[in-house]
């Protein structure tokens, strides 16, 4: 019986390759599965089931993979080839997720599968497993059907879809957004070690920079429930035009204001007595959850790391 994992939105392009712009996650989770199989499988079930070939594209000096995104190359080049590799420091979040839950593949596989049974499930997989691709015209096109497919809010997050519609509007080189994007969110996350801090980071820039925070105003509670809504209808005040190139702009905005909101953000964690920043930690601790947007109105993108952090002490962010 076919086991359906739901469709995905691709648009075609040159040569033989395909834009992903929705289901990345359950192809990569397939690919490590095979990826794993693969290695756990003794010689002879690798020549009767030959997995390389839904694992690699192209067998060169360096193998092009299926699931191919350039950050990933060596991790799987590691699983691939059987080699030692440690996640390097700095490497972005989707990096040490994909390397994280690939053991965690192997694990499941070991517990539920004797190595005899490796090729049944080989089987099963390429004979049952089914996607359903949904073809776009263009990338932008693609980008406009995964907004119009999610934003209803039951599978993404906010985060999500504020992404989505931003590099649907982005008129060159999404590819280039799309990974500033992700360098931002890693950076933040990296930083804080919680992974509710993309979330709090948009909100906090959206309310300190952007809101009416007038008292008859509904801003503030739009913005806590649903910013990605919030951010569609108000384009206008995000200087965000359709002529011009203001969504990159204002993705670079986001990517700048990411880092020094990390920076402060690791400061409610702990008492850090140099810069002045200890305030942080202790207003955080007596509940004052709303001091972020108040940094985050005052800190301004090219602000230098030592000027971003003066900030907190500044008339408006004292701290209480």
């Amino acid at each position: 019986m076919p086991f359906f994992l739901g469709p995905f939105v691709y648009a075609e392009e040159d040569g033989d390759r395909r834009f992903l712009v929705d289901g990345q996650q359950r192809f990569t989770t397939l690919h490590l599965i095979f990826l794993h199989l693969f290695r756990l499988s003794p010689l002879t079930a690798r020549r009767r089931y030959p997995l390389d070939r839904v694992i690699v594209a192209e067998h060169g000096r360096r193998p092009r993979f299926r699931v191919d995104i350039e950050e990933r190359q060596d991790a799987l080049e590691a699983l691939f080839f059987d080699r030692d590799y440690e996640v390097p420091l700095g490497a972005s979040l989707s990096v040490q997720n994909l390397w994280d839950r690939s053991w965690q593949i192997e694990e499941a596989l070991k517990a539920r599968f004797e190595s005899e049974q490796h090729g049944q499930f080989v089987d099963w997989l390429l004979d049952n497993v089914v996607m359903a691709g949904i073809e776009a015209v263009d990338r932008n096109n693609g980008f406009r059907i995964f907004e119009s497919r999610n934003d209803r809010g039951a599978r993404l997050t906010p985060v999500d879809l504020v992404k989505s519609f931003l590099l649907s509007k982005v008129r060159a080189d999404e590819e280039a957004v799309n990974k500033r994007w992700r360098d931002m969110l890693s950076e933040v996350t990296r930083v804080r070690g919680d992974r509710t801090a993309p979330l709090e980071f948009l909100k906090s820039v959206l309310l300190a920079r952007y809101a009416d925070l007038d008292e008859d105003a509904a801003d503030a509670e739009e913005i806590r429930v649903t910013p990605h809504l919030w951010v569609r209808r108000n384009s206008d005040r995000l200087d965000l035009r359709d002529d011009d190139d203001s969504y990159s702009r204002f993705v670079e905005h986001l990517v700048s204001l990411g880092r020094h909101y990390a920076n402060l953000a690791a400061a409610t964690t702990k008492p850090y007595t140099e810069n002045g920043l200890s305030s942080l930690y202790y207003n955080h601790i007596n509940g004052l959850t709303a001091q972020m947007a108040l940094i985050m109105a005052a800190v301004q993108p090219d602000d230098t790391l030592s000027q971003a952090q003066k900030k907190p002490g500044s008339p408006a962010t004292t701290s209480i």
